[in-house]
């Protein structure tokens, strides 16, 4: 090896005394081989202490594979100085003693056979993050860490460092025995707490479990580079005589959001004790900081028996503000602030943030993880200091709060290699037996958290059984690998049996992948999971005595036998080969799990920013859920709750509160209602919880949401309400403007005004009840007068409506007379589109910037979620590229399907929605009416939106939901059978495609055998798909097929005057008249020509309407063959090939098919 400074080589001597052989570091890209040297007498013994420095090489070498901790197979052809290649199968990591008296945790060391000595690769170690440099003679080359000289070696000694190998302490599976190590080891499973802190703590005898083999304090590089200290203050404060009599507060902020878009933090502290508590916050809010002293202020007072007297804050509105303060008075508890600009009279809560967040920094240095995971460390931290020693009282936070000395035998490192055990029922016969992962903290007393799968699929498991294998005893400075950040977690609970209660067959699973959290965030959208959670079980933090708790019992679930060999069997799940569902691994690990019914944190969806509670003894994530967690289960039907009472009692609970306590605190940041004093002969009307789940476009759930509703049934007109009616629009235009935005390349976008009714003024007087479940202080006797028009009441969505319609007039918003809910604004050449449906917004402009600004507008008056470009609009799915826009219902397709059984593969596929043939009648009736009646108003939906091709054959199903027969049934079985076939079939509409409407106009006569009625349809269509049609059974009996035809097109030019006047006030051109395709040449003579004939002469003023919109030159008649009518398909059925040309005319394609490059 060559060193371009001193022109040095350094050599390889084998302990026979062989001759030097070179030890270039040269890879030979032809054989892809490595070229080293290695000693002739492979069988010596190595020596543990020579290692040679090297600056070519490209990795570190050793010829012990015992030395090696977690070895990994890596295969490595690496030839030698005799030219003979020799096989290195994997590398694996070494603890070194330096000749600095520094501990080195070198990683990614390749066993290279017959090696005598160690081979350091000075290129690595830069890599890793070292630096080199000479010392001042020029004699030395020294390796830095930070500002310390970790290692040396000396140029005349061959670059030889005197490294001693630090035996490997054996692998280690977790259970409750004591674990010996060095005092560097204790100190990075607790976080980095002080190692002399430690010293004391062992000392003192204050927790079980903690051996030390030394007592050496050794330099830990990730404290020196992250924790800085000031200079200290003296606090003068009163004493405390037992937990919870006085207790400090403050916020704490972080440069990083976590998973949840968290980057304030909220610490409590208990003067007596020093006990910790950490709430992570989406916001300091009052609202926010209100709920998380709720949870604590009821978790702590349970677990004690102790009441809270004093609190001490600074002068932060997050603080002093009318919530919190009505809430300590009614605790009758005395809140202390500090004078302005003197932090050091709230000391304690001060110095507590500063501790916590010096070891976070610590810990997320030392693991090699990105600041997204804080919320971890501050869970995992918080639970390491409440089992350190207080300075005064020699025991731990911990026992001064449970009167238990804490066990810390079960600490590891945070950050270290862990290896989780797979439950039984995942594991196949030839498949491993756990997964490899990184150890994140804690969940409960006894259960870690473990991510696995961090560069593929981010999980995080929760489970006892974890084998540890990395615990670097002496380990001060490792050097890691850092990887990339992961991606959104997936979060799987192996729950403990007593955790999980027993579920129905019918009743769902779970996968967690983002957050639970309580209920403080003041929105109104609150995500949950991807289709519907499995039941998260609170556990309960308190010690043994509350073990008798017959309240708490009573609240546990069933659950299976603890003495069964095969824990995971005992739960009684269906076998559907589901992915996510829960297991039971390992035993219960004791009292500290008893269930605790006011310890309940709720859980939430990835997108909801909420609040989840690190306890001061517990990071217990059973309940929390792990700060980067969403509930997510497969999609099978929950019903939802009726009442609150129902919400509270359901395995969703914890979603329901939190969406409530996100719709009151909208109310009270919006003023919707003021406590009032019911006046002589008004009503006070009910209100309730209306609970719904929100899904986006492949069906998963995103929203919780939680409606309060006032019961409007009981308002008198005339006396609390007047006029009740609010436009929206129409779907004609919605599909017209999605036209034009294809046709012309415009901007198309879609937003969601917040809590839309709760900004309209009210304009009577309406009085209503306390809600169940409200918070909020009030008098006995009261009630809410309503300040804003609250969901439910009569009046409401019209007050919403002029609210939104006197905003777009103010924004110089045009209102279309064609549509009351379409808006246009033009200024010079730019122009923008509003089509609004109640709070949904569809925004379309040739400008992206005047989108921006409008929409920044509208934003500033009433609070709005812009949504980006439309992808899922009022049920529609959006697939757009820039040669076309699809618009398909594909997701709720396939749920219809899986409704009603046929998204099996097993059923007969079928071309056409309907037979076109004469079927036999069957007057046998389909006893099921109510599931007759779903199904066809469920196929109504898609035959209305996106499917027009199936119109006719609802149409023809839907006659008959009073009486349906079986005959009926099997009809409706073949829409379903078509469905499958054609499940992602959509409406297309093409960029540079003519904006000029062409309407098929079609009518079958007589075709109804009961009424001898005849049916017509039309379609419009404009930049190469339909944006209107309808398939409607004529209201009179018309004697001839020309009368019929006659209708049909009298009812097509309807509806071609109401889309010309549309376009003409969006600026599409339309001086030219709108072609009607007829294919019945008498019904186009009577229109053209006014004479009256015998057989017309009872025709009524509406038969002649197509006539007079000719004259008028809006519509021209021209006319079609029956084979190239596109309106045929909405009147009769057709044989295949005929449907499918029909079909194909109306612009429909397959969503496969057009994300594969082309639309057919």
């Amino acid at each position: 090896m060559k060193c371009p400074q001193h022109k040095r080589h350094s050599e390889w001597k084998s302990k026979s005394g062989s001759s030097a052989v070179d030890a270039n570091a040269v890879t030979e890209r032809s054989t892809n081989y490595t070229i080293y040297s290695i000693g002739e007498s492979s069988d010596a013994a190595p020596l543990r202490n020579t290692w040679i420095g090297d600056t070519g090489a490209h990795r570190h070498f050793v010829g012990d594979r015992s030395l090696l901790r977690n070895f990994t197979l890596d295969p490595v052809m690496v030839r030698v100085a005799n030219g003979s290649p020799v096989l290195c199968k994997g590398y694996g990591s070494i603890t070194v003693r330096t000749n600095k008296n520094h501990t080195l945790n070198i990683q990614k060391v390749y066993h290279l056979p017959g090696a005598e000595q160690g081979l350091v690769s000075f290129k690595a170690l830069r890599i890793a993050g070292a630096k080199l440099s000479f010392g001042d003679d020029g004699s030395t080359i020294n390796v830095h860490i930070g500002n310390n000289i970790v290692a040396s070696t000396e140029i005349d000694t061959d670059y030889n460092f005197n490294f001693t190998v630090v035996p490997e302490e054996p692998v280690d599976a977790v259970t409750r025995s004591s674990t010996s190590a060095s005092l560097y080891s204790w100190h990075l499973f607790f976080n980095h707490i002080s190692q002399i802190s430690l010293i004391a703590l062992h000392r003192a005898g204050a927790v079980t479990g903690l051996r030390l083999t030394d007592t050496t304090v050794v330099d830990c590089e990730s404290c020196i580079l992250t924790r800085m200290t000031a200079t200290p203050r003296n606090q003068q404060s009163r004493g405390a005589d037992h937990v919870l009599y006085r207790i400090s507060m403050d916020l704490g902020f972080v440069d990083y959001e976590d998973f949840q878009g968290r980057s304030i933090y909220l610490v409590i502290v208990d003067q007596f004790s020093h006990a910790k508590f950490t709430y992570p916050l989406v916001s300091k809010t009052a609202a926010v900081v209100l709920e998380a002293w709720n949870s604590f202020i009821t978790y702590a007072e349970r677990l004690t028996g102790q009441k809270v007297k004093f609190v001490r804050s600074d002068n932060g509105t997050e603080f002093v503000n009318r919530l919190l303060g009505d809430e300590f008075r009614r605790l009758g508890i005395t809140h202390e602030t500090t004078a302005r600009y003197t932090p050091q009279q709230n000391g304690q809560a001060e110095r507590a943030n500063r501790t916590l967040f010096d070891l976070v920094r610590a810990m997320l240095k030392y693991a090699g993880l990105p600041g997204k995971y804080w919320s971890y460390a501050l869970a995992s931290a918080t639970f390491a200091l409440n089992r350190s020693l207080h300075p005064s009282k020699r025991k731990t936070p911990y026992e001064l709060y449970t009167g238990h000395k804490p066990d810390v035998s079960h600490l590891r490192t945070f950050g270290s290699t862990a290896y989780a055990l797979l439950p039984r029922a995942l594991r196949k016969k030839l498949s491993d037996h756990s997964q490899k992962g990184i150890f994140l903290g804690y969940s409960g007393e006894y259960n870690y958290l473990i991510l696995v799968d961090r560069n593929t699929t981010p999980k995080v498991m929760i489970t006892r059984d974890v084998t540890f294998s990395d615990i670097p005893s002496t380990s001060s400075t490792p050097i890691i690998d850092i990887q990339s950040d992961p991606r959104d977690f997936v979060v799987e609970h192996l729950y403990e049996y007593e955790m999980v209660p027993q579920l129905r067959p019918d009743q769902n699973f779970i996968e967690l992948e983002d957050d639970v959290h309580l209920p403080v965030a003041p929105r109104a959208d609150v995500p949950g999971p991807a289709v519907a959670p499995r039941p998260v079980t609170p556990v309960s933090l308190a010690p043994s005595t509350l073990a008798g708790d017959d309240d708490d019992h009573a609240s546990r679930p069933v659950t299976p036998d603890p003495g069964s060999d095969n824990e995971a069997d005992n739960l009684a799940y269906p076998n559907d080969g589901h992915e996510y569902r829960p297991y039971n691994v390992g035993r219960n690990p004791g009292p500290l799990e008893n269930i605790n019914e006011d310890n309940i944190l709720p859980a939430d969806s990835r997108r909801q920013r909420r609040l989840a509670a690190y306890s001061v003894i517990d990071t217990n994530h059973i309940y929390l859920d792990p700060p980067e967690l969403v509930a997510r289960v497969s999609p099978t039907n929950l019903a939802l709750p009726r009442t609150h009472e129902e919400a509270m009692a359901s395995i969703e609970a914890p979603f329901w509160k939190a969406a409530e306590a996100a719709e009151i605190a909208k109310f009270v940041e919006l003023k919707v209602f003021a406590s009032a004093t019911l006046p002589t002969g008004m009503r006070a009307h009910g209100v309730r919880w209306i609970y719904t789940r929100k899904e986006d476009a492949q069906g998963n759930i995103t929203k919780y949401k939680a409606r309060l509703v006032v019961q409007g049934y009981s308002q008198t007109y005339g006396i609390d309400f007047i006029d009740n009616f609010a436009p929206v629009a129409s779907l004609s235009t919605i599909l017209f403007l999605i036209a034009i935005a294809a046709a012309q390349g415009l901007v198309l976008e879609q937003f969601d005004y917040d809590s839309a009714f709760l900004n309209g003024t009210m304009t009577e007087d309406v009085y209503i009840k306390v809600p169940d479940g409200w918070p909020l202080a009030h008098k006995p006797g009261s009630v809410l007068k309503l300040l804003k028009s609250m969901y439910g009441t009569k009046q409401a969505p019209r007050q919403w409506y002029a609210a939104v319609d006197d905003l777009m007039k103010t924004r110089g918003f045009h209102r279309s007379t064609s549509d009351a809910c379409l808006y246009i604004k033009r200024k010079g050449c730019r122009f923008i589109f509003v089509s609004l449906y109640v709070d949904d917004g569809l925004a379309a402009s040739n400008d992206q910037q005047f989108l921006n600004d409008e929409l920044s507008a509208f934003n500033s008056v009433y609070s709005l979620k812009r949504l980006g470009p439309v992808k899922t609009f009022l049920g529609l799915e959006f697939h757009r590229t820039s040669e076309y826009i699809m618009v398909h219902q594909s997701t709720y397709v396939r749920g219809l399907l899986e409704t009603y059984a046929f998204d099996s593969v097993s059923n007969r596929p079928v071309s056409s929605p309907m037979e076109d043939r004469n079927v036999v009648e069957s007057n046998e009736p389909f006893t099921d009416v109510k599931l007759y009646q779903s199904a066809v108003g469920a196929l109504q939906y898609a035959a209305h939106r996106t499917r027009p091709e199936i119109a006719n054959a609802v149409r023809s199903v839907a006659k008959h939901v009073a009486a349906p027969t079986m005959t009926n049934w099997i009809a409706i079985k073949r829409i379903l059978r078509y469905l499958s076939t054609s499940v992602d079939l959509g409406l297309v509409f093409r960029f540079g495609a003519s904006t000029k409407f062409e309407i098929y106009s079609d009518a079958s006569w007589a075709d109804d055998w009961d009424n001898v009625k005849s049916t017509g349809g039309y379609v419009a269509m404009c930049a190469g798909g339909p944006v209107s049609w309808q398939c409607k059974q004529q209201s009179i009996v018309a004697t001839s097929t020309t009368e019929a035809e006659t209708l049909a097109a009298s009812a097509a030019s309807k509806e071609a005057v109401g889309l010309r006047s549309l376009a003409l006030e969006l600026g599409i051109d339309q001086t030219s008249s709108t072609v009607l395709h007829e294919d019945n040449e008498a019904c186009i003579a009577i229109a053209r020509n006014p004479a009256h004939r015998g057989r017309t002469r009872h025709w009524n003023v509406h038969h002649f309407y197509v006539r007079e919109r000719v004259e008028f030159g809006d519509i021209t008649l021209q006319y079609c063959p029956t084979a190239l009518n596109t309106a045929d398909m909405f009147t009769k059925a057709l044989p295949k090939a005929l449907f499918l040309k029909h079909r194909a005319g109306l612009g429909m394609a397959s969503l496969a098919t057009s994300t594969r490059g082309s639309v057919v």
